[in-house]
């Protein structure tokens, strides 16, 4: 088991995914980045934990990437506006 865990301060990561500090609290705010660790005044966050983050962002991009195919499959058939002569069967 590991038990060193690595803590970085919120300016790492913002170096990291190449943010502004304030992008990243924005994101904690939303519940849409892992929650901070409080040690006396300091605010970091587990390495694992944002790990863990990325990961699964990465695969719900995947996921909506195989998505998107079948979607814009169905929906170029829809066009809005006028008719092309070729949607006309002329």
């Amino acid at each position: 088991m590991n038990t060193e865990t690595k803590l970085h301060d919120i300016k790492f990561f913002a170096e990291q995914f190449e943010c502004s500090p304030r992008k990243i609290q924005l994101l904690v705010a939303a519940g849409e980045f892992p929650a901070p660790i409080r040690i006396g005044r300091l605010i970091r966050w587990r390495e694992e934990d944002v790990a863990a983050w990325v990961q699964s962002r990465a695969e719900a991009a995947a996921a909506q990437a195989a998505g998107t195919q079948y979607r814009n499959a169905v929906t170029r058939s829809t066009r809005r506006g006028r008719p092309r002569n070729s949607d006309r069967g002329a």
